[in-house]
């Protein structure tokens, strides 16, 4: 469930006033903005928001339980040029943190410092970005590429804290080799720069699997995974995220009978590097083979795709997942 309210030109100066508010079973946001398409009459686009955010954190897709709780809270001032094919940007604000709602056994299992679990940490942060895009079309490009960088600088305003600097390189590769087949080359790059890893706030860490990174894993799910025993003592893994990853995603994309519809066949590679979690799949490359259906509408492809994993590490793991969603996967 969502909602939006938007007011163009309150004050006559060009500006935008407005409000988005998100709701679904484990996610809600509340966002209130002011835009402006130029600062100080330069034609730099500035944003001034405020946020909250709260997460909840299942076990697993599907689980009505718990993990943990990540709640942010803050406000920003964003500022913003754009180029012909070239864009920076650059987010600067204060933000509050914090993970509730996590017993000691699942703090160990995410490797997840217990000094920080209800604990308000306040942070100054810093994130620039730079984009090259040079596509044919946004929503479903047969030729060019584009290239993103953002980092995001987290700088506590307490000493007992420590600070993190993540890190994260895209790069996407679209090419008609043979009428009408486009092949599409993602690759992304991440790491965050910190000692200690169990200080690092868990929607801050790197992720995959999921619709738009390993298909062949659900959501998050992609190993090294951390592990608890639940109430009938039966061994539980659940998303720790990592401290480095890779991604790869390769896919043939073809017409499928008419314009309409599309077939796709996809190779994703993975590699989630996380802290101090022991588990013999720590940096081992995770792979996944499928295939996609898109039915092409006005606002982007809505999607369907099934992967296959090439190796299962748990027992208790399917070997395949399936998504359904609007939008390519890159």
């Amino acid at each position: 469930f969502g909602s939006s309210f938007l007011w163009k030109n309150p004050f006559q100066n060009g500006g935008q006033l407005g409000c988005d508010v998100d709701f679904t079973r484990f996610y809600k946001e509340l966002r209130a903005f002011y835009k402006l398409p130029w600062i100080f009459s330069k034609p730099i686009r500035t944003i001034f928001k405020g946020y909250l955010v709260r997460y909840d954190q299942p076990p697993f897709m599907g689980s009505k339980k718990t993990l943990y709780k990540a709640i942010q809270r803050g406000f920003l001032c964003g500022f913003s040029n754009k180029k012909k094919n070239f864009s920076s940007g650059t987010n600067i604000g204060l933000e509050l943190a914090k993970t509730t709602d996590v017993s000691n056994d699942i703090a160990q299992a995410i490797d997840f410092s217990t000094n920080l679990i209800d604990k308000n940490v306040p942070y100054l942060f810093i994130e620039p970005n730079f984009i090259m895009d040079f596509l044919d079309n946004n929503l479903n490009p047969t030729k060019g590429t584009f290239s993103l960088l953002t980092l995001k600088g987290m700088f506590p305003l307490k000493k007992d804290d420590t600070f993190f600097i993540r890190i994260l390189l895209e790069q996407s590769f679209f090419s008609k080799f043979y009428t009408p087949f486009v092949f599409a080359l993602r690759l992304r790059l991440g790491h965050i720069f910190n000692k200690a890893f169990s200080h690092i706030m868990p929607p801050e860490r790197f992720y995959l699997g999921g619709a738009y990174s390993l298909r062949s894993y659900s959501s998050d799910a992609a190993p090294p995974l951390g592990y608890y025993a639940n109430d009938e003592g039966v061994r539980q893994y659940v998303p720790a995220g990592g401290k480095t990853m890779f991604n790869a995603n390769i896919e043939i994309r073809s017409p499928l009978f008419f314009q309409a519809l599309g077939l796709v066949i996809f190779q994703d590679f993975g590699i989630l590097k996380g802290g101090s979690v022991i588990e013999p799949i720590q940096g081992k490359i995770l792979a996944g083979t499928g295939f996609g259906v898109r039915y092409y509408t006005p606002v982007g492809p809505l999607r369907f795709d099934i992967g296959w994993k090439w190796k299962k590490y748990y027992e208790s793991e399917p070997g395949f997942s399936w998504f359904l969603t609007l939008g390519q996967a890159f």
